[in-house]
């Protein structure tokens, strides 16, 4: 078993959209961030990673991505498995997004997603730097404690990128997501390299 479970459903690298493409290469990157993340969090990860290829989504493990918005699986060193939406971006925005409708108006996958985690990172300088400008990881299932309870300062939005201009997401700004759920941020930017979840270097562990 390896630390790293990825399904890569093929039939999402050959439509219009180049963003799957863009993402399949920064997978790398986020690959090696969660498994010295995982390990910051003395939570270290099993070694290696596993990619399970599906042609289409009706194949059975497709449906972690396209039903369950499950992007990978981390299998912990303790036996333990965690599963992990992800989001790579490519702007200067600082924000989280989730998709709130699809392009033919049905509920998007904030309301299917069942992942434990919501991992966002932005690429430093993409395709020159494939580095992340800054990460964040949310505990999910706490974020959507505080949306139950209208306590998010939700913005929302059309996609603009053409063929996904019939898309809506929802996003927030960094700054209005609470402390409580957010597990691990880093920004590469920062003079100050250490890395600590935020919670942590704000009470300055």
């Amino acid at each position: 078993m390896a630390g790293i479970e990825r399904v890569h459903i093929l039939q999402g690298f050959e439509n219009n959209d180049d963003r799957d493409k863009k993402s399949l290469k920064m997978e790398p990157t986020a690959n090696k961030t969660y498994f010295k993340m995982f390990n910051d969090l003395g939570m270290p990860l099993l070694e290696g990673i596993d990619i399970i290829e599906c042609e289409t989504v009706k194949d059975a493990m497709a449906k972690y991505d396209y039903i369950d918005g499950i992007d990978c699986i981390l299998n912990l060193q303790n036996k333990h498995r965690i599963t992990i939406q992800e989001k790579f971006l490519f702007t200067d925005f600082k924000t989280v997004t989730f998709t709130e409708t699809d392009k033919w108006g049905r509920t998007g996958s904030f309301y299917s997603c069942i992942a434990q985690y919501y991992f966002v990172g932005y690429a430093m300088n993409y395709p020159i730097d494939l580095r992340f400008r800054d990460y964040m990881l949310i505990d999910f299932p706490g974020l959507l404690r505080y949306d139950a309870n209208n306590k998010l300062n939700w913005h929302f939005n059309n996609n603009n990128y053409n063929p996904l201009n019939k898309i809506k997401f929802r996003f927030l700004y960094y700054k209005d997501i609470p402390n409580s759920v957010i597990i691990y941020y880093h920004n590469n930017n920062l003079e100050n390299k250490q890395e600590y979840p935020m919670h942590a270097r704000k009470l300055g562990i």
